[in-house]
């Protein structure tokens, strides 16, 4: 079976026209095309579709030299960053970026905090919970408005950042209007990609409806959102987004600052972390395990497809399953693994295979993995080619010499760290903007 993917000439186009786009930064036209946009853009959306480029700096810009890359200053006095989520930390790929970017933030800001269902100055109502379509072992809390309210009180944010569309993100952007402070959209999730795969009954419908909706809804009143990938920047857009900007994604501290460990000059362990659904594409990790039993292969998360996994487990003798593990867990998994296989058939972005890269590993994902839209980080990933399956692309990457490995492995740490690093900066940069009142006065302007 062969991995839907992007065909490598288009990769390749995509690659040089971005390259190309860092020198020029041409305008981006609003369209209804939903293929990836060709280049890590950040525009301002004003309206009527009219799109121009801001002074932001795209990453790729960041890379060849600003005069002010060294460090983000501070976004200036009174400065009180809130985030409410509706995704608990290490839960999911969102759930970890606000509790790694909140950690960052409070570098460059006098306060950041992140608010969420688990959170005890926070909680949600765990019997107003439901499960998630598709994935019972993950739930949508209900906060609770005393307890949030007086949260809220005590904090006194002048920002508050929304990267959600549930009850925790509908409550951010009330408390904002209500408290008259700018909010930011962080948007994150492929809902119409994911309602293939799960929301094909009449109640999935209504959820993927109401989410579209909660989403417009958001965009609609956000000071700025930022999207995660060229195509869900261009989702943005279409969804009716002001002002739409390109993020980054956070490693954690600890990924960056502990010693990466060489790989070994062979190929002996693979690893595959994230949650066990439909999207991540299982039957493609089980099977490289099969074709390779010379290889250890891990898998480590926990979800709807976990019966699966552990019947594979007991099946194969060099797979082990793990279960869910915590970040700490997950560092030292991947510094004893030499690759890490994300083969998503659905993916934003896929902050784990930023944090393999961190780590020095090598990492195999497929085009449809939104890491992979990012030239300078897809010159340092193993994408899945048209006529590949992951088992194959593994194949090739062994079939490599130990020095190439170590080399791809070394370059894919140096991208991730510049990631990390341009980041933080663009989120300073909009939160400067946002508290300045510089995005209304463009919008403004626009608007004239």
């Amino acid at each position: 079976m062969k991995t839907d993917t992007l065909s490598q000439r288009q990769r390749n186009s995509m690659r040089d026209s971005t390259q190309a786009g860092l020198r020029s930064q041409p305008s981006v036209e609003r369209s209804t095309d939903k293929r990836p946009t060709s280049q890590p853009v950040s525009i301002l959306h004003g309206h009527e579709g009219q799109v121009t480029d801001t002074a932001a700096d795209t990453f790729g810009q960041f890379l060849v030299g600003d005069e002010r890359r060294s460090s983000p200053g501070l976004t200036g006095p009174g400065t009180r960053v809130l985030i409410l989520s509706d995704a608990e930390p290490d839960r999911n790929g969102v759930g970890s970026y606000y509790a790694d970017l909140v950690v960052q933030l409070r570098e460059h800001v006098d306060s950041a905090a992140l608010f969420h269902p688990g959170n005890q100055a926070s909680p949600g109502y765990r019997y107003l919970s439901a499960p998630l379509p598709g994935d019972s072992t993950q739930r949508v809390s209900i906060p609770r408005p005393t307890h949030l309210w007086r949260a809220i009180n005590q904090f006194r944010p002048t920002v508050i950042i929304v990267p959600t569309p549930g009850p925790f993100g509908l409550a951010g952007l009330l408390i904002a209007r209500k408290l008259g402070i700018p909010m930011i959209v962080g948007f994150h999730t492929h809902y119409e990609a994911l309602a293939t795969l799960y929301w094909q009954n009449r109640f999935g419908f209504i959820c993927q409806r109401y989410l579209n909706w909660c989403n417009r809804l958001l965009f609609r009143h956000g000071a700025a959102v930022l999207a995660n990938s060229p195509d869900m920047l261009r989702q943005a857009m279409n969804g009716g987004a002001r002002m739409a900007n390109l993020m980054g994604t956070s490693v954690p501290d600890e990924f960056l600052r502990q010693p990466t460990q060489p790989l070994n000059a062979q190929v002996k362990g693979v690893l595959f972390a994230g949650r066990l659904a439909d999207e991540k594409n299982l039957p493609q990790v089980l099977e490289a395990a099969r074709q390779h039993p010379q290889v250890r292969f891990t898998i480590a998360g926990e979800g709807p497809l976990r019966p699966i996994v552990e019947k594979a487990a007991r099946e194969l003798t060099n797979l082990e399953y793990l279960g869910w593990v915590s970040r700490a867990e997950l560092l030292t998994l991947m510094d004893r693994h030499e690759v890490l296989l994300l083969p998503s058939r659905v993916e934003s972005f896929g902050t784990v295979a930023l944090e393999g890269m961190a780590r020095g590993r090598l990492v195999i994902v497929t085009a449809t993995c939104g890491i992979a839209e990012w030239p300078q980080l897809a010159e340092a990933l193993c994408i899945v080619a048209d006529d590949e399956t992951p088992s194959h692309t593994l194949r090739r990457l062994m079939a490599q010499t130990p020095d190439s490995r170590q080399s791809l492995a070394s370059r894919a740490r140096e991208q991730a760290v510049n990631l990390n690093s341009w980041n933080i900066r663009s989120w300073v940069d909009t939160l400067q903007r946002v508290q300045s009142g510089a995005v209304s006065s463009e919008l403004d302007t626009l608007a004239a």
